[in-house]
């Protein structure tokens, strides 16, 4: 029986589609088929490590990136926040700060702002100054003098967004509203965006904070595609304040949750978004929680990874601007005489126009823009393919050989169950000749 099965096995291994085996059992020389064997067991080993190594490639999912290079012949402009970096800077501020009588203490060094933080924690701490917050800041028509793109008058209100940023006040974008996008079709500075702004200060206000200027940012990240994709506090809270997401604003979010939780206080260099009635961090005591916070824990990268990595998913399709700025004086002494002349300013009514009004130009350099595309390096046909690729580069199989072995296997279960259904026929044969031998013709003509 056992020379049928090898019989049975030998054939299947002679038909087979590999090169090996059936050349091991064909050799008569023993010389050649040791060789045989050594290639055979060199390759077969050969094989197995390169589609080990394959299966590991495909799982730890790593990916390539194609750059091409895209020419727009019309594109939308960016949006355009205008805030002044001031709080205070209208009449009311001034009204304000007189009806005010705080006792604060002078400040012993001159940038410490102390005055400027305590009149700023009594707005955020009451609710009927909070509700006549924005009257604290510039207004529209204060702010935006002048606003033109090629044949656009962009002063118009249409263009414009109001939005009330808790460290600036009152900012402005322009842009911003879906239904009436400003498209350019032409880039360089003559095909600029030009926004003059009105930067000055109420008479009262000009020692109250060291700075003064405007702060213009391009908030132009991709859109997000589902606001209910995660279930996540911080992916739900942004484009529910009609911000385009991306995983940064997230994260700084996330921080500055954790700060607020810690310290009780916003951090002004971490974006505050939230309804919840916060006061602004101004106080040394704030100041050393936010920097115990910031050295202890937003150093540990588990804090990162533990508690707002999981929170804010990795957009897949986002956009960047490359900015550039330079700067020149937009008003020499001339010009700043001619204005006060031109509006009839003397005296005490006389201003200094070079620090109170600001050009800006806006403008793409170039309507090209580069699309980064990532791809995963080994996709399933791919995987498919390199195994096998190997496998007949180094043992000669293919997809098929393997129903060769499904065949093989087959038949040596087809053999075992003859042998048994044999076994078994046998067995009644020898039952019936004891029996018939036991009880002779009685039994015969019984059965």
């Amino acid at each position: 029986m056992s020379r049928k099965l090898i019989s049975v096995i030998e054939d299947g291994l002679l038909n087979s589609t590999s090169h090996g085996i059936p050349n091991i059992i064909r050799s008569d020389n023993l010389i050649l088929r040791v060789m045989w064997i050594l290639f055979t067991v060199i390759s077969t080993t050969l094989c197995s490590y390169m589609i080990v190594q394959n299966i590991i490639n495909y799982f730890s999912f790593e990916t390539t990136n194609k750059i091409q290079i895209h020419t727009e012949t019309n594109s939308i402009f960016p949006a355009i926040t205008i805030c002044n970096l001031n709080f205070f800077t209208s009449e009311y501020s001034v009204q304000f700060i007189k009806n005010l009588a705080l006792d604060t203490e002078s400040d012993s060094a001159y940038f410490s702002y102390s005055q400027y933080y305590t009149y700023m924690h009594t707005v955020s701490t009451s609710e009927e100054l909070i509700s006549n917050s924005h009257k604290f800041g510039d207004s529209f028509e204060k702010l935006i003098l002048h606003c033109q793109l090629l044949t656009i008058d962009c002063k118009n209100k249409e263009y414009w967004n109001y939005y009330y940023h808790q460290m600036y006040g009152n900012c402005y974008q322009i842009n911003a509203k879906k239904e009436n996008f400003i498209r350019v079709s032409r880039s360089g500075w003559n095909n600029a965006l030009n926004i003059i702004l009105n930067i000055s200060l109420a008479d009262g206000l000009e020692g109250l904070y060291a700075a003064i200027g405007a702060v213009p940012y391009s908030n132009c990240d991709g859109d997000t595609s589902n606001p209910n994709a995660f279930n996540s506090k911080f992916f739900k809270l942004i484009p529910s304040k009609s911000i385009s997401y991306n995983q940064k604003l997230c994260m700084d979010v996330c921080f500055q949750d954790l700060i607020i939780q810690q310290c009780k206080c916003y951090f002004g260099d971490f974006p505050f978004i939230s309804d919840e009635s916060v006061k602004p961090c101004y106080s040394d005591t704030d100041y050393e929680c936010i920097n115990s916070k910031i050295g202890n824990d937003f150093k540990d990268s588990s804090v990162v990874n533990d508690i707002c990595q999981p929170q804010c998913p990795l957009e897949c399709d986002s956009m960047s601007y490359k900015i550039f700025y330079s700067f020149n004086n937009f008003i020499n002494e001339k010009n700043n005489e001619d204005l006060n002349n031109f509006y009839n300013f003397t005296g005490t009514n006389r201003r200094q126009m070079k620090n109170d009004l600001v050009s800006l130009f806006f403008y793409y350099e170039t309507l090209s823009y580069e699309k980064l595309t990532e791809k995963e390096s080994i996709d399933l046909v791919g995987l498919l393919s390199n195994l096998g690729g190997i496998a007949g580069l180094f043992l000669g199989i293919s997809f098929l050989s393997l129903v060769e072995i499904i065949d093989i296997a087959f038949q040596i279960f087809y053999f075992f169950i003859r042998r048994t259904k044999r076994t078994n026929e046998s067995q009644i044969l020898q039952f019936n000749f004891i029996l018939s031998s036991l009880f002779g013709s009685k039994f015969e003509s019984s059965g």
